[in-house]
């Protein structure tokens, strides 16, 4: 994917995690705000379904941590999961599949700081 196409993706992406009124949108801020990561101030960098009532998604903080998580949902309403996978991938994203999505987001970050 080109690097216009990821940045637009990026940018669509934040907006709805960051504003969405849908309620697994609401469930995934919510666990996101017990981990005391401000989700005013994240990038999403990926965010995708990744099984039947589960979600993937990595969020590059303000202070360019980088964190990668599962909301799962299985059996539950869709705005009532949990993190069922988080990791600090800060110090190893380059090794991850992903790595042009979150050296995009954390370049975005960087603008807007």
């Amino acid at each position: 994917m080109k690097e216009r196409a990821i940045k637009e993706t990026i940018t669509q992406q934040t907006e709805i995690l960051r504003n969405s009124k849908e309620s697994m949108v609401i469930g995934i801020r919510r666990c996101l705000e017990e981990k005391n990561i401000n989700t005013k101030k994240i990038i999403v960098a990926e965010w995708f379904p990744d099984d039947a009532s589960f979600e993937f998604g990595i969020v590059v903080t303000d202070n360019d941590e980088v964190y990668q998580f599962g909301y799962n949902y299985i059996g539950k309403l869709d705005g009532e999961g949990s993190f069922s996978e988080w990791e600090n991938i800060t110090h190893t994203w380059k090794n991850e599949p992903l790595s042009k999505s979150i050296e995009i987001a954390l370049k975005e970050n960087e603008k807007n700081t």
